[in-house]
């Protein structure tokens, strides 16, 4: 695969993680996902990742991701899907929105293949997924994204902060629950996503009809507080 770093965690001789991997095997073999049990698992969830003392890294990762697809997206908004990637000329309108998709997310990851590169990209997939559901080629990604305002852009940014946490957990866990109770295995991680979700929607904060320059200092800024609201919730 090529990847600078382990696509696991060094987790020996952590108490921290020791703890967390306790708790989510009791969240799969119990099937108890009340709140009570989600909040001491994302509890103890916190503090392996703090004590992984890569949360820095992990925290840069997913917000230079979303800084540069909603570069990207923006770039689409002012000048059109065909002139931000030129390389297709016009033939990506008449690309599937499956292909377009790839091809966003390729663009605004590093492609470095760690673990963390590996969280936002799919996080990118996800809210990707989620933008363009209704699209069916690249004619209709460019009037969804035209027709974004800045209020429904904000949602986006809170969504994908939970994608890309879910997906750490999912990429940390799935082999995990896999071998432990692979008929139960994605019903637990989808418990969980559901509770990432719940309380990502809790969160939100609703904005009165400003406008937002997303390629400049004040998009960076919006996005920044977004993640540091997010992961104060779950990191």
């Amino acid at each position: 695969m090529g990847t600078s770093q382990s696509l696991k965690p060094s987790v020996k001789g952590q108490k921290e993680w020791g703890n967390f991997t306790r708790a989510a095997s009791l969240l799969q073999s119990k099937k108890d996902y009340s709140k009570y049990k989600m909040e001491n698992f994302f509890e103890k969830y916190s503090a392996a990742k703090r004590i992984q003392g890569k949360d820095e890294l992990f925290s840069q990762t997913a917000e230079k991701t979303i800084n540069r697809l909603f570069g990207i997206t923006s770039n689409i908004g002012n000048n059109g899907l065909s002139n931000e990637f030129s390389e297709y000329g016009s033939e990506i309108s008449k690309f599937s929105v499956n292909k377009i998709i790839g091809i966003l997310a390729d663009k605004a990851t590093n492609g470095n293949g760690n673990f963390n590169e590996i969280s936002a990209k799919a996080a990118s997939i996800s809210l990707l997924e989620e933008l363009l559901e209704n699209c069916a080629n690249g004619e209709d990604v460019e009037k969804i994204i035209n027709g974004m305002d800045d209020e429904k852009k904000e949602d986006y940014i809170y969504d994908y902060f939970g994608y890309y946490i879910y997906e750490d957990i999912s990429l940390i866990l799935f082999e995990k629950f896999q071998k432990k109770d692979p008929v139960n295995c994605n019903e637990s991680l989808k418990e969980v996503k559901k509770y990432i979700i719940s309380k990502i929607y809790d969160s939100k904060e609703k904005k009165n009809n400003r406008l937002i320059n997303w390629i400049g200092n004040e998009g960076a800024q919006i996005i920044q507080e977004i993640k540091n609201k997010v992961f104060r919730i779950f990191i």
